[in-house]
């Protein structure tokens, strides 16, 4: 495959498009999110236990995903370049502004769930029920299996990618050739 070098001028429209600033700002709340539910995870795991902590962020990560599934299915529309438009011009495909807002939004639910606190609930109760010495071949087991789960759901995604019904609600496509060659 060979690269092409993009002019700077579509460089600039890429980055300064609303999509764009759409993806950077719901990548910017994922990471609050997920950062400040480490806390909320520490203070449930001490007030509520291991149980409940896990209960809580189980419940709110599969609802995220839910809606998330929702928003991307049911507000996918496409826009397309014009055959005649400025040499600048780019093709991007994209989910309605809705299910944007809405991807956006479900990401505070990391707050309350997600992989980050049910990973440190898992240690927790790893500490709890295994004995001192044991430890640390515990914890690089459950590492070894998050590890080993992270590659297969990104392998069978690629694979199973083209099946699904539905479209993700970021998606930009690299200009066309008659686009770039103008």
């Amino acid at each position: 495959m060979q690269s092409r070098v993009l002019p700077a001028s579509l460089l600039i429209r890429l980055l300064s498009h609303p999509r764009t600033r759409s993806a950077a700002l719901m990548s910017t709340i994922t990471t609050s999110a997920t950062i400040a539910n480490l806390f909320v995870t520490g203070w449930l795991i001490r007030r509520f236990g291991v149980q409940a902590a896990m209960s809580q962020q189980t419940f709110w990560a599969a609802l995220r995903n839910c809606t998330q599934l929702y928003a991307r299915s049911s507000t996918w529309v496409s826009c397309h370049a014009q055959e005649n438009a400025d040499p600048t011009t780019f093709s991007v495909t994209l989910g309605g502004q809705p299910g944007i807002n809405i991807i956006q939004t479900t990401q505070l639910f990391n707050v309350l769930g997600g992989a980050g606190g049910y990973l440190l609930v898992a240690n927790a109760y790893i500490s709890d029920i295994v004995d001192a010495e044991q430890r640390t071949a515990s914890f690089g087991q459950l590492q070894g299996f998050v590890m080993r789960q992270s590659a297969s759901s990104s392998g069978s995604h690629r694979i199973g990618r083209p099946l699904m019904l539905f479209h993700l609600s970021f998606q930009s496509l690299e200009p066309s050739a008659s686009q770039v060659s103008r």
